[in-house]
């Protein structure tokens, strides 16, 4: 059983440990004891809702006391908690509160002309609702009264409350001069309402005669002390038709919603909301009484977050709202016309259940703000005019609940959006980094940054799809699609972390080796190459040639140290390391598994999660400089690509299309948070801050544009990097011919023309390594069907290809050369200077490396394809023999329907066969009709006919079949480039098969091997779904393909098939093979419906004639298809 290494366990083990802390709690209200339960706590809430019922406007009256005024104008004070006088409230400075109060009510509703000072008049213009979300700046002004903790007796004032503390500093006390708020309101439209009827006929209704409950969230936040922001909640009452909202905290020292009726600037407010908080304060207490245990939660509790055991000292607040009114752009100029009242119910309506009806817009949720507090003595204004320029503030701007939700389903729509654009640049980047030398060029903390920004988006869109009522389905879309590009690009990277495995064991083993290695007292004598070769990256296979050494066996990950340290601990064959080696095996280094990578992730993600959670109840600016802390640290994603470009040596590991479109990709997302004011989270823009980061992401461009151009290393001090090259260093024709070439190249003798010598014969071709050259070229090398970069910045492929890039060379003074590389067991064609020319890279400064980049330019990215068997269909597909053959079999099958006296409406004929069975052999003809009629055949009556059937159709086959147009042609190019290997797969009978490829001379290409002399056997060449099973079958069942596959030892990925029939195409596509569909031998009207029926089974691609085969390959070859 394999090991769990320790490191993956710990890392596990901590992640259970936080998600257990961090998300299990206790909901479950004690039974025996709370500070806000028990009978006692109960009837004293009952006392003062009856004190609430039992007083009158003007029965609270808290003013400094005058002398020699009448007993009547004399201070007023309600036996309520805070009302009192004994309590020492600040209640001197509630009469200047009601004045500012209407002083901002006047000037964002001015009243009507003969109307009273404060009433607004029966026309209404501001939301009916108030349900929203709306952000603003707030300026601190001290009350006429100076209070703090030190003033005030909590035991008097709240008997029978144990107090955490009480001689420490409140909570919720803003000693700054300025800061921010960000308000939610929620207001049920189905919520309790108590309206005032009309008491004479023809009088319009008072604008306080409607009274509805509203709750209030508030997170103040103070920008002039390092102190970090809060959050409380308010209940309170909202007259729509006066636009005004008066709302008040209530606790243990401060019975806030049983005396805010007293709060209203006059009376007739006073009265609507004591009626309202009459009925809904009474349904509450009634539900607590009802309750079997006393539940210990304050129902108007300001606390928003799980409130402590213990009760906390913090500030009371009274706040007080005016909503403004509706731009005149959305409901007209008139501010009389009685219309103005439907025209806004429809606008409300319209948002709450949208009909399509038209609209000039969705007009902006406006108020402003006066909070008081009572006992800490200041207030807090909203930051707009008269006081203050509008460029400064205006008062408090958000959005109606309807409009940000709706905004915020467009923003998940679009950034599910973004984050689909980056999973397809992701795949177009994986098609084109499919190799090991590709993968190794690419940073993996690039790509892991990526990465885990994606997972961090995945996570939060879980968790937020998780209670999403209304987003619910953007959620879900959002969290699908970054679940797709966090898997996926997961898999992409656990690609480039497997590939690059073999460089962090050499770079484990070298620090191993250090920290064993005592530095003797003497100075280190002059190091040998050896010496030096450990403390650099390896050398690539076309570095200048070292001195002999025996051969040593690569190993499959080509990491040559750990098969050494393998082979000496298993005491294998010696294998020479070296003057320089030590005596004794080095252990083998311990490098991290991908599991232990992903439990880092995650802890890393966690972590980032929890920073920022607790970074919201931050000082602003520690909070900005986190956040923007964070985004540079994201963006900084090509930096670590940069540092492995120059220590690799490479150039360029992505494609440019992806470099591009994930930096404005991943830009996007901070674009809108940093540019747009009405951001759905109401984060305050900073379009400086995001300019710093656009500009930081592309200078990071800029610098992978630079690497490309002049180099990785260009500018740079040799000593800071290891000596590495990026392809090979330039070669000159007499190194070749002398055999001078790097470790790893021999020469194989000049396939180009102009290294042949007189009679065409290369001069190497007797060389001991002739042989298996001339095989690897027989093979087919990348090099002869790569693309190369011409001058004018084109791409030619293939041997047409091959001609260009020889003569552009030859312009330079170059020559093509074929070399074989030993270590990729490839035969690679490479520039080689003329003895007689100068070396591109001799010039020195910038001249020098714009020449040495035209001899070593970054070559196009080629996917290695796998391809090297084409499995061919016979009938219409390499010979035109199905109308023959239908014909043939139409005989026989008229036989069997005459000794059988089978109730045919007309005979068999080849073109009813073709429409009904192309594509099936004569057994499955057979099983069909005998399903079809319900007739009965022995099996040795089957074997009879099918052998008539195979005589009269091969008959036919021998004196008319012709080839397909253009088939013999391009099986003889692809037979020579010596490439594929090719074999019939037919449903047809063996001997019909060997008889057609026979009678026009194809049979010749499907041999055994290299050899040309003796024709394969059928099993190897030629397999038949009727004769080569061991059960006779035919197409669409995917046997006949997968026993080809196994008797010529290739894989479904090594294989391309053609065909012309659904029922071929279906054969192959089930074996898991890509099909060619052919459709030439159908008549032209017929094609088009062909075509269709062949990509609906599964074909990769269609052809209509033979000359296109080679262009259909190459895409599939490409995986274009």
């Amino acid at each position: 059983m394999p090991t769990v290494p320790w490191e993956t366990t710990r890392n596990w083990a901590l992640i259970t440990f936080l998600f257990v802390f961090l998300v299990t709690h206790n909901d479950a209200p004690a039974l025996i004891t709370g500070h806000f339960s028990g009978a006692s706590r109960l009837s004293r809430l009952r006392e003062d809702h009856r004190i609430l019922n039992s007083t009158k406007w003007g029965d609270f009256s808290p003013h400094a006391p005058e002398v020699g005024a009448p007993p009547w104008q004399a201070p007023k004070y309600l036996n309520l908690t805070g009302f009192r006088e004994t309590d020492h409230y600040a209640w001197e400075d509630l009469a200047p509160f009601k004045d500012r109060c209407r002083q901002w009510s006047r000037h964002a509703y001015p009243p009507p002309k003969d109307g009273p000072d404060w009433e607004h008049g029966p026309v209404r213009r501001t939301w009916q609702n108030a349900t929203g979300t709306v952000h603003g700046k707030w300026v601190r002004r001290p009350g006429s009264a100076v209070r703090d903790s030190k003033n005030y007796n909590l035991t008097a004032i709240a008997p029978g409350v144990d107090w955490a503390e009480t001689d420490i500093e409140w909570g919720w006390n803003v000693t700054g001069s300025h800061g921010t708020i960000l308000l939610r309101l929620s207001e049920s439209a189905d919520g309790v309402v108590y309206e005032e009827k009309e008491t004479k006929e023809g009088k319009h209704p008072h604008s306080g005669s409607l009274a509805r409950e509203i709750i209030a969230v508030a997170d103040i936040q103070d920008e002039d002390q390092p102190s970090p922001s809060f959050a409380l909640r308010l209940h309170g009452v909202h007259w729509p038709r006066q636009g005004s909202i008066l709302l008040t905290t209530t606790t243990e020292k401060f019975a806030g919603i049983f005396g805010l009726p007293h709060f209203a600037p006059a009376p007739e407010f006073h009265h609507t909301a004591k009626m309202l908080l009459n009925r809904t304060l009474d349904e509450v207490l009634a539900k607590k009484e009802r309750m079997r245990f006393g539940d210990p939660g304050n129902p108007w509790t300001p606390v928003v977050e799980e409130e402590p055991s213990v009760p906390w000292p913090r500030c009371e607040y009274i706040m007080y709202l005016q909503l403004h009114p509706l731009d005149s752009v959305y409901i007209g100029e008139d501010e009389s016309d009685p219309q103005l009242a439907t025209l806004i119910d429809h606008l409300e309506n319209e948002l709450r259940f949208p009909t399509g009806a038209p609209s000039k817009g969705r007009p902006d949720l406006r108020m402003s703000m006066v909070a008081w507090s009572p006992d800490c003595a200041y207030y807090l204004e909203s930051k707009g005019p008269p006081l203050f320029p509008s460029v400064e503030g205006q008062h408090l701007v958000g959005l109606k609940s309807e409009v940000l939700l709706s905004r915020t389903k467009m923003w998940m729509f679009g950034f599910a959006a973004v984050l689909m654009a980056q999973l397809w640049l992701l795949k177009m980047q994986m098609k084109e980094s499919n190799t090991p030398s590709t993968l190794g060029r690419i940073s993996f903390h690039t790509a892991a940054m990526m990465l885990l920004a994606d997972g961090l988006v995945f996570t939060c869109s879980s968790a937020w799809s998780l209670s999403a009522t209304n987003t619910f389905l953007p959620s879900l879309i959002l969290t699908f699609a970054a679940f797709m590009s966090m898997s996926i690009g997961a898999g992409f990277l656990s690609e480039i972390y497997k590939y690059q495995e073999p460089e962090r064991r050499r770079d484990e083993a070298r620090v191993n080796a250090a920290a064993r290695t005592t530095p003797p007292p003497t100075s280190a004598p002059a190091p040998t190459q050896n010496s030096t070769a450990r403390n650099t990256l390896p050398l690539p296979v076309t570095a200048p040639r070292r001195p002999a050494s025996p051969p040593i066996i690569i190993p499959s990950d080509q990491d040559i140290d750990a098969e050494i340290a393998e082979n000496t601990a298993q005491s294998a064959a010696a294998v020479p390391v070296g003057p320089t080696t030590t005596a004794g095996s080095p252990s083998a280094p311990r490098v991290s598994t991908f599991a232990s990578i992903t439990g880092t992730f995650m802890l890393l993600g966690i972590a980032v999660l929890i920073l920022t959670a607790m970074s919201l109840s931050w000082p602003p600016r520690a909070r900005a400089i986190y956040l923007n802390l964070v985004a540079f640290t994201y963006l900084s994603f090509w930096a670590p690509q940069i540092r492995r470009n120059v220590w690799r040596n490479s150039r360029r590991a992505f494609a440019w299309r992806f470099v591009l479109g994930q930096s404005a990709l991943r830009l996007l997302p901070f674009a809108y948070f940093y540019l747009r004011s009405d951001n759905i989270l109401f984060v305050e823009p900073d379009p400086v801050t995001f300019l710093a980061l656009v500009a930081w992401v592309w200078v990071q461009i800029l610098v992978l544009v630079a690497q490309d151009v002049l180099g990785p290393r260009y500018g740079l001090p040799e000593r800071w990097m290891p000596e590495v090259w990026e392809y090979h260093p330039v070669l000159r024709e007499d190194n070749v011919e002398t055999g001078g070439l790097p470790i790893g190249l021999v020469s194989s003798g000049g396939l180009s023309e102009d290294h042949k010598g007189a009679g065409g014969e290369s001069s190497a071709e007797s060389s001991p390594v002739a042989a298996s050259v001339h095989a690897a070229a027989r093979r087919g090398s990348w090099s002869l069907t790569s693309p190369f970069l011409t001058d004018d910045g084109s791409w030619a492929r293939g041997v047409g290809g091959r001609r260009e890039r020889e003569k552009e060379l030859r312009r330079h003074g170059m020559a093509l050369r074929t070399i074989d590389c030993a270590i990729c067991t490839e035969v690679l064609e490479v520039p080689v200077v003329r003895a007689d020319a100068k070396d591109p890279a001799a010039a020195g400064g910038l001249v020098g490396v714009f020449a040495r980049r035209a001899y070593m330019v970054t070559p196009y990215p080629v996917t290695m394809s796998k391809i090297n068997t084409i499995l061919l269909d016979c009938d219409n597909t390499l010979v035109l023999s199905e109308d023959l053959a239908f014909e043939g079999c139409a005989e026989v099958l008229n036989e069997i329907a005459t000794s059988k006296s089978l109730p045919l409406e007309c005979p068999f004929t080849g073109p009813s066969l073709i429409s009904e069975f192309v594509g099936q052999n004569f057994r499955g003809m057979l099983s069909s009709l005998q399903e079809r009629y319900g007739f009965p055949l022995t099996p040795e009556e089957i074997e009879t006919y099918v052998r008539r059937e195979e005589d009269a159709v091969i008959a036919r086959l021998e004196a008319e079949l012709v080839p397909c147009p253009g088939a013999d042609v391009v099986l003889a190019r692809l037979a020579a480039t010596g490439k594929y290997k090719l074999a019939v797969v037919s449903s047809s009978a063996l001997r019909r098969v060997q008889a057609s490829v026979r009678r026009v001379g194809m049979d010749h290409h499907f041999v055994n091997g290299t050899s040309t002399v003796e024709p394969v056997v059928e099993e190897h060449a030629i397999f038949s779904a009727a004769s080569s099973l061991p059960v006779p079958t035919s197409k669409p069942d995917p046997a006949v393909y997968l026993h080809a596959m196994e008797k010529l030892g290739k894989t479904a990925d090594e294989c391309v098939a053609v065909e012309d029939s659904r029922s071929g195409t279906l054969s192959a596509v089930r074996a898991g093979i890509k099909v060619v569909g052919y459709v030439g031998p159908y008549k032209p009207e017929e094609r088009d419906r062909m075509t269709q029926v062949l990509k609906d089974a599964g074909a990769a691609v269609i052809m209509e004639d033979w000359a296109q085969f080679e262009e259909c390959l190459a895409k599939v070859e490409a995986g274009e298809v």
